[in-house]
This record gives structure tokens, sequence and C-alpha cells, in this order.
């Protein structure tokens, strides 16, 4: 989107979540304590320093990804970026797709394609549940950038 000289720029729209970032840091901790568990009564000490060791690793760099506090989503006029999928350009993006599923709702990114069929299984998926905002803030930010945006309820 081209923005004429005098005229303003609408602000990024940038969404956070910890939610996922903090349960699975601690789900990671608890089976860390579990496996360090283990080795200390003597039950499984192999198993349990190969475990302590992983989840450790694992727990440290989600909570290492908590602490940098690098956005999940941005809207800009000029495209939208996932922690996922990177940057993609609107010019590059024919619609939105919004699915309902029972494991949580996504947007999809439905790219401009010669063949629709390749271009909606082929979309870069946002799942809603790696948010903590509701699907409705997501599609209005959406909206706000690109006013001229087609978004289609799957």
């Amino acid at each position: 989107m081209r923005v004429r000289k005098g005229e303003g720029r609408r602000a990024d729209t940038v969404f956070r979540s910890w939610r996922t970032t903090v349960g699975v840091a601690a789900a990671c901790s608890g089976l860390a304590a579990i496996c360090v568990l283990a080795i200390v009564t003597d039950t499984a000490v192999i198993a349990g320093k190969i475990g302590a060791l992983v989840f450790l690793a694992i727990g440290a760099e989600m909570a290492w990804s908590g602490l940098r506090r690098r956005p999940d989503l941005v809207i800009t006029d000029d495209a939208v970026e996932h922690r996922a999928f990177g940057r993609i350009a609107w010019s590059t993006v024919d619609h939105v797709r919004v699915r309902r599923c029972p494991g949580g709702d996504a947007v999809d990114l439905v790219l401009a394609h010669p063949d629709r069929e390749y271009a909606i299984a082929t979309a870069p998926s946002i799942p809603m549940t790696s948010l903590s905002v509701p699907l409705l803030k997501v599609t209005e930010a959406m909206r706000e950038h690109r006013p001229e945006l087609e978004i289609v309820a799957d």
C-alpha cells in the first residue's frame, strides 16, 4: 500500500502470546524433574539422564523465547509476519479464510495462484491457539490494514 505525501501510515498491529511458551516450558521442566527423580531413586539412571538433559534443554529454549518477547503475529499495511512462516506481502495474498476446527480455529492466508485448489492446500495457517487474542481481533486488524481484503469463513 502506498502512502501519499502528507498522509499518515497506520501503526503496526502486534500480537504477543505468553500462554503457549509458558505452558510448554512448565511441562518440560516437570518432565525434567521426573527424570531427575528417576536418577536419584536409581530406577532408570541412563533414561533419566538422557530425559533430564533433553527436557531441560527444551524448557530452557522455551523460557528464553518467552523472555525475548518476539511477537507471534505482526500485521502491517504491507505484510503479515508470523513467527512460524515468516513475512508474507499482502500483494501475494488472494484472500483470507477462517477455519473453525475442534482443535482450535485458524486463519489461512490463501496466496494468489492459478490453481485454486493448490492455493488453498498450501495456504500458510495462523493457529489461534498460538495467540492469546480472539479470532475477531485478528480479522479486524487485517481489515484495518487492508480494507479491500476478502475474508471468508470455511
